[in-house]
This record gives structure tokens, sequence and C-alpha cells, in this order.
């Protein structure tokens, strides 16, 4: 088992009084565990199409769960050991999963008001699909989440799988794991901010140590997974600066990409080609050769509807917006080229030796560097990632630094880091600790492929202290 998990039963078994008080002494509780994530290459890429590479880190959200002989539903999140002031709430079963509202359910903590609205998500989304009735028992539910909020590593996502995992092993509700990571992303999108995160919620949920998961977003599966060659490690180092406003920009870019693919599929009329459905079906050399021309490199809202889009249904455009076509287009088109390369690359570091892996290495390494300069491009970068990213380039191969890029929403969050040797761990956190001198913002360092996946470490009960 764990050690973090460990660490959390013995502290409910009694070795934290407070938290041992808050369940019933003889009855079953049931403990789920679900990493965070870090998203290696592909970024943002459900609606491109395009393909994603995420892995679990070591910091996860662990869910514990006690059915109650009455229909109330108490819950209390902590963000770790003797966090025992933070408020306990308490509701009828019966409204959570009728959606009824409760003024009384936040308090001063962001951080907890999201995690208490994402569990009660959990248990309406979850009961009204089974079809649970207001008769349901109720239930005790402690959570506790060391992942840093805000910072693109699956923090809700994390919370999100262990309580769904915990409330289908308590109630008995024997769901597939797939059928619980789907319902994982609807949750995610009924809460703060809809977002393109399905390869996290997959990560998260059906992760495995030391690989990286293959998430094509065409097909909204899995593609396989990725084993980190001998050596290669992959570190995130967050930046401290979150990622609260990153849905303006990353609206943005997904409203630019839409009207580069609907000037594309104009283009592709007028030739007598049928229309293809994601940017990212186009290879580099064909997008440079037929189509670079036709996208403007920045058009405002209003001018796109007016001139161009008069017929045209992507939603969400703003007339005072300017938007930056080409740019938000070529990331997508370029995005999934360097995907590509940068697992044919691992593979060749992992399949060979000497000049070889230091060649797959740098190769791999430059398409990080190259999705970084993109991603910044289209406007979701940030000076924190950048200096980021430039420290890591600075420090080079001969520190056991090959490549580093932007993750998730970007606008902020954490710059993921690839490494080879055993003195790069070292020189990341050398690299953490000059940022926080520099920047004033505390760098926390993480670790990919850290632990395994929601469904891999399943559940565990234990009845009585």
């Amino acid at each position: 088992m764990l050690l973090d998990m460990k660490d959390f039963e013995k502290r409910i078994a009694g070795a934290e009084s407070a938290l041992q008080r808050f369940f019933d002494a003889d009855g079953l509780i049931t403990f789920s565990r679900a990493p965070g994530c870090l998203d290696v290459m592909g970024g943002v890429g459900l609606y491109t199409g395009s393909t994603q590479l995420a892995a679990t880190i070591g910091e996860a959200a662990h869910a514990a769960i006690q059915l109650r002989g009455d229909t109330k539903l108490r819950i209390w999140t902590r963000s770790g050991a003797g966090d025992d002031d933070s408020p306990i709430i308490e509701r009828e079963l019966g409204d959570v999963v009728a959606g009824v509202a409760n003024e009384n359910d936040s308090d001063e903590c962001p951080r907890r008001c999201e995690c208490v609205r994402l569990i009660g998500n959990c248990f309406e989304y979850l009961m009204r699909q089974i079809g649970s009735t207001g008769s349901t028992r109720g239930a005790n539910i402690v959570l506790e989440s060391r992942i840093p909020i805000g910072a693109g590593l699956g923090s809700s996502d994390a919370v999100i799988a262990a309580t769904l995992v915990a409330i289908d092993a308590a109630y008995s509700f024997n769901i597939a794991p797939e059928q619980l990571a789907s319902r994982g992303t609807q949750v995610r999108q009924s809460g703060l901010q809809p977002d393109d995160a399905f390869a996290s919620q997959m990560a998260t949920v059906f992760g495995h140590k030391g690989k990286l998961l293959v998430y094509r977003c065409q097909t909204h599966e899995i593609d396989g997974y990725e084993p980190l060659p001998a050596g290669v490690r992959i570190y995130g180092i967050t930046s401290g600066k979150g990622q609260a406003a990153a849905n303006v920009p990353v609206n943005r870019g997904r409203i630019g990409a839409a009207l580069g693919l609907d000037l594309i599929n104009r283009r592709r009329a007028e030739l007598g080609d049928s229309p293809i459905g994601h940017l990212s079906e186009l290879t580099p050399n064909k997008y440079r050769r037929d189509y670079a021309a036709v996208l403007p490199s920045r058009i405002l809202g209003s001018e796109y509807n007016r001139t161009v889009g008069r017929d045209c249904e992507t939603p969400g455009i703003n007339p005072v917006q300017l938007y930056s076509v080409r740019a938000a287009s070529e990331h997508v088109i370029y995005e999934s080229y360097r995907v590509s390369t940068f697992l044919t690359s691992l593979e060749e570091v992992g399949n060979n030796s000497g000049a070889r892996v230091t060649l797959g290495l740098i190769r791999a390494g430059e398409a990080m560097y190259g999705s970084h300069w993109s991603y910044t491009r289209t406007g979701r970068g940030c000076r924190e990632t950048t200096q980021l990213v430039r420290m890591a380039r600075e420090a080079g191969p001969s520190r056991g630094i090959f490549g580093a890029r932007i993750t998730g929403a970007g606008s902020g969050g954490t710059v993921a880091v690839l490494t080879y040797g055993s003195d790069a761990d070292a020189t990341v956190r050398e690299i953490a600790a000059a940022y926080t001198t520099m920047t004033g913002n505390e760098a926390h360092v993480v670790l990919a492929g850290k632990s395994p996946g929601a469904a891999e470490f399943g559940t565990r009960t234990t009845t009585g202290f």
C-alpha cells in the first residue's frame, strides 16, 4: 500500500482524534485514492482531435466514506493532517441529488468550496444515473488532497475520481471503471470551469506507474501506454501563478482554431475536397502547401461575422475580440506532429544506447520547447512559466535537462521538464529553488509516473477502530 494512503488510514483509525471522531466506531469505512496528473505533451487538445500524453504524479486525493443509518450527507474537506478547523458541511442526501442549493455550504476558503461542490456533484450525478431515490442511506465522507490547487495538476479531477470510486464501492453500484471515468468528465464539466481535461481524468483513473497514458481525442479512447525509458524522468515545476483566469485565453484560442478550421474547409470546398473534422488531421506539409495563405494572422470577431462567417455556426464569437487565427490553428496542426515526434523519440531512447539515446532525448526535448513557444504564441503563456522554461534550457543536457514546456490550460500553472540521468533530480530542484528566490513564488516539484491511477489502486475497507 502507498505510504500516503497508509498514513490516511492510520489517522482515521486513531492517530488523529478529530478525524477518528468524524466516523462511527463500528461502521464499515471504504477508502479510495486518486492521483493528480501532469500534462506532458498535447495541451488543450480535445476540441482539436489531437493526441495527448499525460501521467500520474505522487500527490493525490484521498477519500473515506461510511454509510449512515439516516439520510444525511456529511462532507469534510481537508488539506492534510491536523486540518481539524475546517467546517463540516451537513445536507440531506435527497437535496443534494435533487440539486437543491444551500447558501450555507460555502466558507471563506475557495479550495474547500470547490471540493464540497464537486463532491456534491458526484453524489447528484452518480445517483441520478443509477436511479437512486431520496430514501438512499446518507454517508459520512472525508476528502483530503495535497495536490497544488490551480496549478494544472488535475486537483479537481482527482477529487472527482476519488469520490466517484468511493461512492461506487460503498453503495455497491458496481460501475465499470470506464463508466466512472466518463462520468467524471461530465461531473467536471458541470463544475466551475468546463474544459478539455479528458486526458487528465483518464490518467487519474487509468494511469500506470512509470508510464505515459496516450489519449486520442478524435476517438475519445486510450490509445495505449508509453513506458518511460530507464534513466528518463519527467518532472513538473509549479510556477506559483494559478490558472484561475485561464479560461479567457483558452476560449479565445479555441475559437481562433475553430475559425481556422472553418476557413480551411471553405478552401477545401473550393478545391472539391470533403471537409475535415479536426485541424489535427492535416500534416504540417499539407497545411503549408494548401492552406497557410487562407488564414489571417488576426481578425476581429465582428469582421469575421461580417465578411466570412455569415453562415458559420461557430459559437461564442465576441464581436470586439481580436482572434489570432493563424497562431491558434498552427499550434494545433504542429502540436500533433510534435506529440508524434516526442513518442517516437522516447521509443528510440528506450531501444538504443550511447549517442542514439542522446539524439533521441534532444529530439524529444526540442518537441517540448517548440510546444512551449507555439502555446505562448497563441496567448496562453505567461512570464513565470516562460522563465522556468528558460532556466531549464540554460541548464541544458550537460546537467540532465533536455526539454521543457508549459502544461495544461496555460496562462500559469506548471512546466513539464524532460530529464535524463541520476543528477537531473538535483538540477530540477535547484531550478525550482532559484525560481522561488527570483520571483517570490513558491515552486513545488512533482514527478510524472509516480503512482497508480484510481482504478489500479482500487478501494480498501476497514471496520471499527
